[in-house]
């Protein structure tokens, strides 16, 4: 439904003979938050580590949550651009409601999320807009993870 991010990272000045002589660009990623209308059960499970027993949903303390990959595109963006955020892990979700008044709105689970690059190849993310060029790629955009290929 939402997801805001901003860069992890900073930019390291160093200094020779008095005056900055590099910028230094430490990019470790981005850091935010991820609204959704519901974390449900089954990715509470792949992702944050609960299990599913007979029905009933267990949190345990001890549980590690898992990386994923997130792929989305915003609705409105001119470009169609779609994204693929690589090496995510997030938060668990808060827990809240409200009393139900005159109008329903609805709750969201807001979760903290974070992306990191990759272990190997340090990626942190792709995206690809809607272009002639890039047709295929772009229809099958959601389809797996995407990688880098290796053809030019």
């Amino acid at each position: 439904m939402n997801l805001s991010l901003e860069p992890d990272g900073e930019i390291i000045p160093v200094y020779a003979d008095n005056v900055e002589a590099l910028s230094l660009v430490n990019n470790k990623g981005y850091t935010g938050e991820l609204e959704l209308l519901i974390a449900n059960d089954a990715f509470k499970a792949a992702v944050l580590g609960e299990e599913l027993v007979s029905g009933v949903q267990f949190e345990n303390a001890d549980a590690k949550p898992k990386e994923f990959a997130l792929a989305f595109q915003f609705e409105g963006d001119v470009n169609e651009k779609r994204h693929w955020l690589y090496r995510c892990k997030c938060s668990r979700p808060n827990i809240a409601s409200s009393t139900k008044g005159d109008s329903i709105e609805p709750v969201n689970d807001t979760l903290s999320i974070t992306v990191r690059p990759r272990i190997g190849d340090k990626l942190v993310k792709a995206s690809v807009d809607n272009t002639t060029e890039n047709t295929t790629i772009y229809a099958n955009w959601f389809s797996e993870v995407y990688e880098k290929s290796t053809e030019v």
